[in-house]
């Protein structure tokens, strides 16, 4: 229960990205609204590129810098729109909405940006698995870093809390940790193992899934930790209805390697109808049309289920390489990431899909957030960055 320390901070040897990125998909394996229309799989983006700035400077679309962190930061705004034979005006044909993909240096080297939240203050807030601490972003782009108290603690995910303050997972120090937006953290040790993906619920507590605890737990605000049972879960949404959905792995060869089930705020669970056969749902989140949309690292797509557990696919453009990341856009649209391709991609609520190449090579895109700021966040981590679309 002791307060953060601003960067200068002791930090853990980072893996090699090629390695990092292998390691990744091995695991897997075991404010208008902005439309995106289906360019076919051969429409990679063309990026037109703005001129990158050095820390603290200004960028075209923002600036990025760090609090007493020293190198590292900077920030660079890219153009982003697809390419296709032009019409009669000189445009490509198949011309989406175009927008911008800005970039930010996180200032400490190699910290491997791993997931991020808007916070109720109004910034971004993210953590850094292997730098052992919790990032802010300020609107104008400037980053200050809070080392966690505890070492080597491996911070996960991260959401904003209904009292104000934003909580995240320690996945090797198996505590719940909670920040202050003047950066005071707090940790408390739960009782399990291995904690990971959280969620705010509907019921004013925050749940957070303990993959190889085989729990489900919940704490107030006030830190009291409940933990419930609940085999293998790896990603939790606080769905609609007010339960909390989430994805399992139970690994039988008649439903793949995981399934989408759901819990009361009184621990009982209900596994959902298989989405079919080789399918395997991952991350998860809730759409802004109540309805509960997966990632699946078999299927190759995105999916769709309704509170009665009725599944739509919708297939990623690019196959053979599974998306990540997923998150419920200010826009209205889901939107995801492709690993290791290096793409985020857009569903609108009809099941269009559009996917877009990120600027920055090696990026290994990953976890992703909506902003208080009306662009869709996401962490690079191979590339050490945290990046916006500006829709």
């Amino acid at each position: 229960m002791s307060p953060s320390h601003e960067s200068s901070h002791a930090i853990r040897p980072a893996a090699d990205p090629v390695w990092f990125a292998a390691w990744l998909l091995a695991f897997v394996a075991a404010s208008p609204t902005a439309s995106c229309r289906s360019v076919g799989p051969s429409a990679d983006a063309t990026v037109e590129v703005g001129v990158p700035s050095s820390g603290g400077g200004s960028a075209v679309m923002g600036t990025a810098g760090s609090s007493g962190s020293g190198g590292g930061g900077g920030s660079s705004a890219v153009d982003v729109r697809d390419s296709g034979a032009p019409d009669a005006a000189g445009e490509p044909s198949n011309r989406l909405p175009r927008f911008s993909i800005v970039e930010l240096g996180v200032p400490t080297p190699a910290s491997s940006p791993w997931a991020l939240a808007a916070g109720p203050d109004g910034n971004m807030w993210f953590t850094e698995h292997d730098g052992n601490a919790i990032g802010r972003i300020s609107p104008d782009g400037i980053i200050t870093e809070f080392a966690v108290p505890t070492a080597a603690s491996e911070p996960a995910e991260i959401v904003a809390g209904p009292d104000g303050n934003v909580w995240f997972t320690e996945s090797a120090g198996n505590k719940i940790g909670r920040i202050t937006p003047a950066g005071v953290i707090t940790e408390f040790l739960i009782s399990g193992r291995n904690p990971g993906a959280i969620t705010a619920g509907g019921d004013g507590n925050l749940w957070f899934a303990e993959t190889t605890g085989n729990q489900i737990g919940r704490i107030t605000p006030t830190g009291t930790v409940t933990e419930f049972a609940a085999t293998q879960p790896w990603y939790i949404t606080a769905g609609g209805d007010g339960n909390l959905w989430f994805t399992q792995d139970l690994g039988t060869s008649t439903t793949g390697n995981r399934v989408v089930s759901k819990m009361t705020p009184q621990g009982k669970v209900t596994q959902l109808p298989s989405p079919g056969p080789n399918t395997s749902p991952y991350t998860i989140t809730t759409g802004v049309d109540g309805n509960v949309w997966f990632t699946d690292v078999l299927a190759f797509g995105i999916g769709r289920m309704t509170i009665d557990g009725t599944t739509s696919y919708f297939p990623t453009m690019t196959q053979g390489t599974s998306a990540y990341g997923i998150a419920a856009g200010p826009d209205g649209n889901i939107w995801y990431t492709i690993l290791m391709a290096g793409k985020i991609g857009c569903v609108t609520p009809t099941g269009t899909v559009t996917e877009y190449t990120i600027p920055t090579k090696n990026s290994y895109p990953q976890l992703m957030a909506p902003g208080a700021d009306g662009n869709v966040w996401f962490v690079e981590t191979g590339a050490n960055k945290v990046a916006y679309i500006v829709l």
